[in-house]
């Protein structure tokens, strides 16, 4: 009978193993209330597939000989998880080597993030394949990684804001600020993020405003809050603060923008994408900043405009230190938003793009990363030795 189911499996590719295993999971282990199966049309939404779909792999993991009494994967599929977990702790080793401790000798606090998770997310589906070669001056295609990555990091951005809010109804404390920064990369967590068993009532989100770029930002960064909120069955503020403002500003102008540091300043958590000011002839002087990629056309046509903009950046050099207004190349930024670095927790996901590898150490060696994810190639640029010196280790 085994030898049947043996060649049976053989018959399925890995990929379709993997969809199987995930599909039986959901369909026999997440049941009803009563421990009743529930549909597998309801099921099937939940995994993004068509119903049709949904049942072939069912019968696949049968074939494959994964349902008995209880469901077992595939022998790849638990070594492949060894591999990645395997692979995340030695990463996280070697980068809190670079992670700033929290005390200092007098026990006065320096920086309240160290690092404390990595994530890594396999390059194929259930598949971990040869990290690819990749260097700093190569481009890196997004596609399906992505998504996994922003996946992977979406569950683990509920599972800290579910810690947080136990935490605060234990304590008896009235809200629970949660700060998200408006990208494509925090879109997709967003829009991937699992429906949460529980109801937020006492979570406020908040969008990181006061952007440079156009008007649009603040909404985009608005609505991506409320929908986030409504995901999780919580309040959401709506900020208003002008991207780029004169110098000769009055009370008037000012008073958006106060508002906006004080409510982030509430956030206990925070969920970003990273972005960078990248020169390429000179990778060296990359400088990490919080948001999203501006080139020096923004930057010189801010600066042309006589205008402070950027509230939710700052910038760090490659040590990880604070870059001040006066030592900044372009100096486009004369509002920053230091306190981003008082919240409890600040997970900054990470997309395999090349431009992100010496932004992601900068963040590291600066302290506002608490929760890295990541992709598989990524971290194993991260850990060979060979990088050391160009990633500044």
């Amino acid at each position: 009978m085994m030898e049947n189911k043996k060649k049976e499996e053989n018959q399925f590719s890995h990929g379709q193993l993997v969809k199987a295993y995930n599909a039986a999971i959901h369909y026999y282990l997440h049941r009803n209330g009563d421990g009743s199966l529930r549909k597998q049309q309801e099921v099937a939404e939940e995994v993004n597939l068509k119903p049709p779909r949904f049942s072939e792999f069912l019968n696949i993991a049968w074939k494959a000989g994964m349902i008995d009494v209880i469901i077992t994967p595939p022998e790849s599929i638990n070594k492949d998880a060894t591999a990645i977990r395997e692979l995340e702790i030695k990463l996280l080793q070697k980068l809190q080597q670079i992670s700033p401790p929290l005390l200092d000798p007098s026990g006065v606090m320096i920086r309240p993030h160290k690092l404390i998770n990595v994530h890594v997310v396999p390059n194929a589906a259930g598949n971990i394949e040869e990290p690819v070669n990749i260097s700093i001056d190569e481009t890196s295609e997004y596609g399906s990684v992505t998504a996994r990555i922003c996946k992977r990091a979406a569950r683990e951005f509920l599972t800290v804001i579910d810690d947080h809010y136990q935490q605060l109804c234990s304590h008896g404390e009235a809200k629970l600020y949660c700060g998200v920064g408006w990208s494509r990369t925090c879109e997709r967590v967003v829009n991937l993020l699992p429906v949460p068993v529980e109801q937020y009532p006492d979570l406020v989100v908040c969008p990181f405003t006061g952007l440079i770029g156009s008007r649009q930002t603040s909404i985009d960064a608005n609505f991506l809050a409320f929908r986030l909120a409504a995901k999780l069955s919580a309040d959401s503020i709506k900020l208003s603060c002008p991207s780029i403002q004169p110098i000769d500003m009055n009370i008037e102008t000012l008073r958006p923008i106060a508002r906006a540091l004080d409510c982030i300043n509430l956030c206990r958590i925070g969920i970003s994408g990273i972005g960078v000011a990248y020169d390429r002839e000179h990778p060296e002087q990359t400088q990490l900043l919080v948001r999203q990629v501006i080139d020096r056309k923004q930057l010189e046509r801010v600066r042309e405009l006589g205008g402070i903009a950027e509230i939710h950046c700052h910038y760090f050099d490659m040590q990880g230190n604070l870059i001040s207004f006066e030592d900044l190349q372009f100096k486009p930024i004369g509002i920053t938003l230091g306190n981003m670095k008082q919240m409890s927790r600040f997970m900054i996901v990470v997309s395999p793009d090349h431009r992100k590898i010496l932004p992601t150490i900068i963040a590291i060696k600066a302290g506002i990363c608490s929760d890295l994810v990541l992709d598989h190639t990524m971290a194993h640029f991260m850990l060979s030795d060979e990088h050391d010196a160009e990633l500044g280790f």
